[in-house]
């Protein structure tokens, strides 16, 4: 079964859910994400242990990684 997460893009949007694989994460962490448009800075709202399986919908990409602070620096204009 994947694993899958909510992650926000910005601070009001909507949770869209990626799979994880096997990357330990926590609320609030900043990841790199694999989306349609590229790779894209997004901060985990819920973990795979907090969704119950009727909440979860197919993941629109993946999980590559946990954000460094170059990823950071880069999204500086964010709104994270």
């Amino acid at each position: 079964m994947a694993s899958i997460a909510g992650i926000r893009l910005s601070r009001s949007g909507p949770v869209l859910y990626f799979d994880t694989g096997a990357l330990e994460i926590n609320v609030n962490d900043l990841v790199v994400i694999e989306t349609e448009n590229g790779e894209q800075l997004g901060r985990i709202a819920f973990t795979p242990d907090q969704l119950l399986l009727m909440q979860l919908k197919d993941p629109v990409g993946s999980v590559l990684r946990a954000a460094t602070e170059e990823d950071v620096s880069q999204a500086a204009g964010s709104l994270f």
